[in-house]
């Protein structure tokens, strides 16, 4: 495991095989993260629990909300940016949303969850 970081990642994602690496992949990183959140529901009370410095949404949330709505609720409530991974359809959405990370801050999620030959782990 890395240098621990100062950010806290809210995870969102419903799928199980997924979640594992993803959590696998932050902790080794050096991040803290809460979750994960199969929908945007829990997001929300594990955001008002946790705070959380960002959000990662890794599968659409099951529920009412979307990935675009779940980020804006987010940031507006909470003032917590998003990531929402490519994988993941974002309706009516553009990159640079209010709600979207800075890529300083995403630069080091990115590194984290990239594939790596040494330790045989892949994205």
């Amino acid at each position: 495991m890395t240098e621990p970081r100062n950010d806290t990642i809210l995870l969102v994602c419903d799928c199980e095989n997924s979640t594992a690496d993803i959590l696998d992949k932050l902790y080794h990183g050096g991040f803290s993260v809460v979750g994960p959140a199969p929908n945007a529901r829990m997001a929300l009370l594990m955001a008002a629990q946790t705070a959380p410095t960002i959000a990662v949404v890794a599968s659409p949330p099951n529920g009412r909300r979307n990935a675009a709505e779940l980020a804006n609720d987010l940031m507006r409530t909470w003032g917590i940016r998003s990531w929402v991974l490519e994988r993941v359809e974002v309706m009516g959405a553009s990159p640079d949303a209010v709600w979207a990370a800075d890529d300083d801050r995403l630069s080091h999620i990115r590194r984290a969850l990239q594939p790596d030959a040494e330790n045989g782990r892949a994205t």
